[in-house]
């Protein structure tokens, strides 16, 4: 998305912040898809239904412009997921590892996004990277989605919309074996087969089932929108990064497949798995194979799994 200057009358906001926020880290982290940074230091992207630019000025305070709708600090506030205590899921998380990430990158927050956009984002992130996601994403908005008005920016397409995509004009735009998947869950969607939205209240264990009984989402992409979308804090997504951050770190490099790490991380993690694991996927990816140093100097111990604890590989 490319755009100057908003062409409708802008609507400005502007709230302080009573918690550490980086705003650049936590949209570029690779846990959302449509935020495109401007040479302004700010962002640009979708939210709430409309066009929005947003910058933080300093640690307290953070700005927006919007068109064409209003977008409210509500809106804003509960995307950033400012209501959540980092101190304190800093200190229910109680490791050491993960409280040494928390120094480096202070600030770092999950996005509470949208379940639908999250789930179809991650089936079309599989076998990819963060600038081909995001392309392919930008792209399913800028053929199927409502144009906000600017010439440019598309809302993301809903389900009815997907669903009259055909599976052809999918696999054109680059999702290959996605592509029907895509299409299923559009339509299973739209027909009221499959709703989402209750999800959000399910147990973690049922949401999780349900979700991966939609074509082509497996654990990795279930706990992606389970954590991402849905709120489920407890959800621990497994990738390569993260799954050597959990082998190199905690288990003495033993490998094992994505499932058996993700429930060996939701039971040491416990119910704030999910900001470990967000922490952790970090912290390797930009940090590299080297432990974030202990705070204070003091370490844990952490023990592996037993080894009868085993479950068949990730099918993400």
């Amino acid at each position: 998305m490319v755009r100057g200057s908003l062409p409708w009358p802008i609507h400005r906001g502007r709230m302080r912040l009573d918690g550490p926020l980086d705003l650049a880290l936590s949209l570029s982290c690779g846990q959302a898809f449509r935020w495109c940074a401007r040479p302004d230091s700010g962002f640009r992207g979708v939210l709430g239904g409309t066009a929005v630019d947003v910058w933080q000025r300093g640690p307290r305070e953070v700005h927006w412009e919007s068109g064409p709708r209003e977008l409210p600090k509500e809106t804003m506030a509960d995307y950033l997921r400012l209501d959540d205590d980092l101190d304190a899921i800093r200190r229910d998380i109680g490791d050491w590892r993960v409280d040494a990430a928390f120094s480096l990158y202070p600030g770092l927050r999950l996005l509470r996004q949208e379940p639908w956009e999250t789930l179809i984002s991650y089936v079309v992130s599989q076998m990819s990277n963060v600038a081909r996601i995001s392309r392919t994403v930008e792209t399913l908005a800028a053929n199927f989605g409502t144009q906000l008005g600017d010439g440019v920016s598309n809302a993301f397409p809903t389900p009815a919309q997907l669903s009259q995509a055909s599976v052809g004009s999918l696999r054109l735009m680059g999702l290959g074996y996605r592509a029907p998947h895509l299409f299923e869950i559009a339509n299973a969607i739209a027909d009221g087969q499959v709703f989402l939205e209750p999800m959000r209240e399910m147990p973690f264990g049922e949401a999780r089932r349900c979700l991966m009984e939609l074509p082509g989402v497996g654990p990795k992409v279930a706990d992606c929108t389970l954590l991402f979308g849905m709120g489920h804090m407890e959800a621990f997504p497994v990738d390569r990064w993260v799954a050597r951050a959990v082998v190199e770190w905690y288990l003495g490099g033993e490998q094992m497949p994505q499932e058996r790490i993700a429930r060996w991380s939701r039971e040491h993690f416990g119910a704030h798995a999910g900001y470990a694991s967000q922490y952790l996927f970090h912290a390797r990816r930009v940090g590299g194979a080297a432990c974030p140093a202990p705070v204070g100097g003091e370490e844990g111990g952490t023990h592996a799994p037993a080894a009868q604890d085993d479950t068949g590989p990730d099918g993400a």
